[in-house]
């Protein structure tokens, strides 16, 4: 855990001003962000370049007293000493498991360091704070301990490139937003000056719609500012300024009028965001985009027909010559990454095609990087008439009502497998032996906690009234490397299919475009 330096208080106690004005001093956990109830960052986006890249870390010169292989990085015990810090913060003190190492890969993971080295410092924590409380301990059984599962970004490159159509993927992806701040000039007002939004947990518009798929979204928006406009006193006097109303329907009008404007700028504000999406959706014909993104990632069609690599090649072609070096940098990463490397002589013509200058083919090559096959050799010609499909690197989503919207993400499948006990020791080992049967413990009582569709509110804007149960203990699964959004989206919808409370943390979130800036950015320095 980070602590306050000691030159630093060496300085408080040398100001005698101030230590007469302090009236006690403690040391609070703030080394990383809870962007939201379910979620959590260390804000630390130059983490991804000092762990990737070949020259982005330095090696600590401190005796390697864990049992591994290579000294550890800098960047792997600043990851741990934060993470540390959350489970200080939750009062847990978890089982942990990790993404085991890929014998088939000669790239080594970083999770099993990260992982060693986290048991090592939070059981040092623990005996340096004998007042500290963790969930399932002495005195505190009516939760049981959590589990820490620790992944990274390098184990699924792909989810963080494709389309994603929810709202706050849509957002983050397609508008020029500054963390969590958008800034807009309304257009239904004659020079009207611009505005601020922040989209966060504060905003009950944004927590209820942003995980959400955008055709939900602005049908629920419009219906919603219709009905609300129809049935209000308030909205009723500001179009017609009290006509036909007697005196006690104004009276009543005038109360409702201050919510009646908050209400319609909180919606008239999402209906402008969402509008601004689907321009964009529009405008860079994403629905042509994603059908063959979906296609590559799944390896058929929205129909279930399997797709041979040389149609699939053409259809690429053919997109690239519609699109900007960006997008068609997005697509032939997806593509390379999703088939697990391509003929040497078609990444070339994919290059061509889309002139792609100097870094964006390095952010091609970085992938490698991260263990991903950027090239194969050409098969010989009975091998081809056995070989020719697409390869399916995601699985489809049987949920998704939507045919652009049918690839499901790796750490999703992950995520159900863990609260299900289903997920294998072999690939994610834990440190020490889990509990018979998976369970955290014997408590099986939980804490509420608010849930996304769990409302009785008829309002046009829905605030939670229900509750949701949670039994046994957290499930926290942190990505080293970056999140990306179609994974936190993934946590909501997995909790809704159990009891069990997930919490997603990261190194920083991230977007498409920033993904590929790290990606071209791993060969600096």
């Amino acid at each position: 855990m980070s602590r306050v330096q000691d030159e630093l208080v060496a300085k408080i106690k040398k100001c005698k001003p101030l230590l007469a004005k302090i009236k006690g001093f403690g040391e609070i956990n703030v080394d990383f962000l809870a962007t939201e109830a379910t979620a959590f960052s260390f804000d630390e986006p130059t983490f991804f370049h000092r762990i990737y890249s070949q020259n982005g870390s330095q090696r600590s010169p401190r005796p390697n007293q864990l049992g591994f292989s290579a000294p550890l990085s800098p960047v792997h015990v600043e990851i741990v000493d934060r993470l540390v810090s959350v489970c200080a913060t939750l009062n847990e003190y978890p089982h942990i498991r990790y993404k085991a190492d890929d014998i088939k890969s000669q790239r080594t993971g970083i999770c099993p360091k990260i992982a060693l080295l986290f048991k090592d410092r939070l059981d040092q924590f623990v005996a340096s704070n004998p007042e500290w409380w963790y969930h399932g301990g002495p005195g505190h059984s009516e939760r049981d301990r959590g589990v820490l599962l620790i992944v990274e970004r390098a184990e699924d490159p792909l989810s963080p490139l494709v389309h994603e159509f929810t709202y706050r993927a849509m957002v983050h992806d397609l508008l020029e937003m500054a963390g969590e701040k958008y800034t807009y000039t309304p257009t239904t007002q004659k020079n009207a000056s611009e505005r601020e939004v922040l989209l966060n947990d504060n905003d009950e518009c944004w927590v209820e719609f942003r995980d959400n798929h955008i055709a939900e979204v602005t049908e629920m928006l419009s219906g919603r500012t219709k009905e609300y406009l129809s049935n209000n006193s308030g909205a009723a006097l500001a179009r017609n300024a009290g006509k036909n109303m007697s005196l006690g329907q104004m009276s009543e009008a005038l109360k409702q009028l201050p919510e009646y404007r908050e209400i319609i700028s909180k919606l008239s504000q999402h209906i402008h965001i969402s509008s601004q999406c689907m321009d964009e959706f529009k405008k860079q014909n994403l629905k042509g985009i994603a059908e063959v993104e979906q296609t590559m990632v799944t390896g058929e069609r929205e129909n279930g027909n399997k797709v041979k690599k040389d149609v699939l090649l053409k259809e690429l072609l053919a997109e690239l010559r519609k699109v900007d070096q960006l997008m068609a940098l997005r697509l032939i990463s997806i593509y390379i990454v999703s088939q697990g490397g391509i003929l040497a002589k078609d990444k070339e013509e994919l290059f061509r095609v889309a002139g792609l200058s100097k870094t964006q083919r390095n952010a091609v090559a970085n992938f490698e990087l991260l263990g991903v096959k950027l090239e194969r050799q050409e098969k010989k010609k009975l091998e081809r008439l056995f070989s020719s499909r697409v390869i399916a690197k995601g699985r489809n989503d049987m949920n998704s009502e939507y045919a652009i919207s049918r690839y499901k993400c790796y750490l999703k499948e992950v995520m159900e497998e863990l609260v299900n006990n289903t997920l294998s020791f072999e690939k994610y080992p834990s440190i020490l032996p889990m509990p018979v049967g998976g369970s955290s413990g014997a408590a099986a009582s939980a804490r509420s906690a608010r849930t996304r569709h769990a409302n009785h509110s008829t309002g046009p804007i829905r605030r939670s009234a229900n509750t949701k149960m949670f039994s046994g203990g957290r499930q926290i699964v942190f990505v080293a490397g970056g999140a990306c959004y179609s994974e936190l989206r993934s946590v909501q919808e997995v909790m809704e299919t159990c009891d069990k409370e997930i919490i997603l943390g990261s190194t920083h979130f991230i977007t498409p475009t920033s993904f590929l800036e790290d990606m071209e950015r791993l060969s600096d320095m």
